[in-house]
This record gives structure tokens, sequence and C-alpha cells, in this order.
């Protein structure tokens, strides 16, 4: 009987030991994402110079990681206008694979328009700005979304973009991307 209450004991502390246990992720924990949680990642400001002439950059590039099946990253990027040309083209790119959603509101001035010049048009109204990227056929090509914004009551279409970066086939598995950002 002691043999008996011996074995049963064992087999609970194993089978509950194996309920308790929690499988960490394949790719383990992704320390460069503050954004998992919802808080968009800030990227350095862009602003459309065609003359290069301005101290800021025309475009930004960082890598990063979809962590797992229901991951999605989000960033928030500030273009700004130099009046130069006329209002900044936005574009947003990613590897095949992946699809970029940016949505844009004017920081200066008011929201007037949006121009999807590459990808879907997102919009949910007529007063949110939105541009899903294209889903090119060939997997060697890069995803992009294409957007000009006009802004009224203001010589300056400064715009506060958000973006959020999702793949498009979910997997348990880690897949690292670059994302670019550029103004023209």
């Amino acid at each position: 009987m002691r043999t008996w209450l011996v074995m049963a004991a064992l087999a609970c502390v194993v089978a509950c030991g194996k309920e308790d246990a929690r499988e960490e992720p394949r790719c383990g924990p992704d320390p460069f994402e503050p954004d998992d949680e919802g808080a968009p990642l800030r990227l350095e400001t862009i602003e459309d110079d065609p003359f290069g002439s301005n101290t800021r950059p025309q475009s930004v590039s960082v890598v990063r990681t979809i962590h797992g099946e229901d991951d999605v990253d989000y960033f928030t990027i500030d273009v700004k206008d130099t009046g130069i040309g006329g209002n900044p083209k936005v574009e947003v790119l990613t590897p095949s694979g992946f699809e970029a959603t940016v949505t844009a509101q004017c920081t200066s001035g008011r929201f007037e328009s949006l121009r999807c010049l590459r990808g879907i048009d997102a919009s949910p109204s007529k007063n949110v700005a939105s541009c899903t990227s294209d889903r090119p056929p060939d997997p060697d090509l890069a995803a992009i979304a294409q957007l000009e914004v006009e802004c009224a009551g203001t010589s300056s279409d400064d715009i506060r973009l958000s973006v959020v970066v999702r793949r498009l086939t979910p997997s348990p598995e880690c897949a690292p991307y670059r994302l670019t950002i550029s103004a023209d």
C-alpha cells in the first residue's frame, strides 16, 4: 500500500510540475523591443530636403524582430516639410512577407487629404490618413507604402507617422526585418 501511495504522489508531482512549467518562446526574450506593449519606438526626425542642405536626415532605417505569432511592432516618426518642392512624399519599406500600415497626422495645420501613391489606402475615415504597404509577388522585392499628406492652414506640411509592422504569415519563429522610412 505504501508503494502505491509513493508512486501516486510521485506521479502527481511530475504531472503538476509540467502544468506549471512555461515554455520559453523559441527565440527568447527580445531586449530591443520596448514597443511590444503598444508603446511605440520613437525614431529620429527626418525631413524632405531635395538639395541635402539641412541638418536632419532624409531617411532612417532600423532592424527589428517580429517575435512570435502575435507580435507586431509600433513606431512613430516626425517628418518635417522644408517647403521646397511641395509636400513630403514618404516611403516606408519592409521586406516581402511583412506589412507596414502607416497612419499620418498633421502636426502643423489640420489634415486635409492623403494620397496613397503606392500600397493600399487603409483610411478608416476621411479624417484619418492611413496607407498599407503593397504585397509584391516576388519574394525578393520590398513591400512599399508611399504616401503624400496635405495639411491645410499652414505652409509647412509637418506630419507625424505611426507605423505598425506585422508578419503576413504568423509563425512562432523569430523573423528579423529592416524598416526604412524616407522623405522626398
